[in-house]
Parts: C-alpha cells; structure tokens; sequence
C-alpha cells in the first residue's frame, strides 16, 4: 500500500521547495498561504498556522491538514505505489479532491464520472495492473486539464503535473 509519509514529503516540496514555512499571499484571492495551505480553501486552520507557528509546528499542523482534508477522502492510500498515490494526491491538493477523483475516473473508465470513491472506482483501482502506466496516464489527463483552463497560472500547474514522484523539477 501507499505510504502517506513519503507522499506528502514530496508533495510538500512541491508546495514549498525548500520546506522553510514563509507565510505568502499568492495574489490569488486565496489569502495567506504557508505550505500549500491556503485561508481561504482552508477556513479551520487556526489563524495562528499563519502569524505565530515556527516552521516546525507549521509543518506539522499542514502535515495532519493534508492528511484529514486530501490523503483519506481522495482515497490514495488505497493505491498499491506511492508513485500513482503521490500523482493524484499532488493533483488533488491543487485541483481539488472531487476534481481529482473525476480526473482519476476519466483515466480509469469508470462511470459516471462523478468525483465519488464508490464501489466501482474501488473495483477499477484494485484491477490496475501497472501503476507506473496509471499514473502516465493521469499526469497526461491532469495536464489536459490545466492545458484547457489556461491562464496565468498554467506554467506553474504544468510544471507541478510534470513532476514525477519521486523526483522533483
């Protein structure tokens, strides 16, 4: 199974190179952001998570934010590798988990299509016979993605959906 330790290291550094907690505003709209975690998409993070934690408690609160809010309901500790678990979780932080499953399921050919792990999505994961192939495959659909939004912010989006777990760009 899939280690949410070794996924979320990575993940982390993709959100914060070098792990070092400077609180930013992104001039997203999203408020302050430290560690991936944004105010705005993250409204139960103390506001102390932005002014007053050191790095370290910082790091840590984020580690159990992104295990309750992104690991467990996006459902990536059911895959086999962290290779495919890191791939959806990176991209369900971004996107988000109901976007992420929906992009998974498009990958998988599960219908509907409809952002829920249900029976049929577990069934689709448990018959995936090459993970590496699988998560190719979504970082390919993830890209389509962000290709079809466009914008200011793709660069960065592409950037981050072209890392491959567990290397970094």
């Amino acid at each position: 199974m899939s280690i949410f330790t070794n996924c979320i290291e990575w993940v982390l550094q993709l959100e914060d190179r070098g792990l070092t907690g400077i609180v930013k505003d992104l001039g997203d709209g999203a408020g302050l952001t430290r560690f991936g975690i944004s105010q705005k998409n993250n409204p139960n993070v103390p506001p102390a998570f932005f002014s007053t934690y050191t790095s370290a408690e910082a790091l840590a609160e984020a580690k159990v934010i992104y295990y309750g809010a992104y690991w467990v309901p996006s459902h990536a500790g059911d895959f086999q590798t962290d290779l495919l678990a890191a791939t959806h979780l990176s991209f369900s932080v971004n996107a988000g988990v109901s976007r992420g499953l929906k992009v998974f399921q498009q990958v998988l050919g599960v219908t509907p299509i409809d952002g829920h792990y249900g029976p049929v999505t577990l069934a689709a994961v448990e018959h995936i016979s090459d993970e590496a192939a699988a998560a190719g495959a979504l970082r390919a659909a993830q890209e389509a993605f962000y290709q079809a939004i466009g914008g200011p912010n793709l660069a960065g989006w592409l950037h981050r959906v072209r890392a491959v777990y567990p290397d970094l760009p």
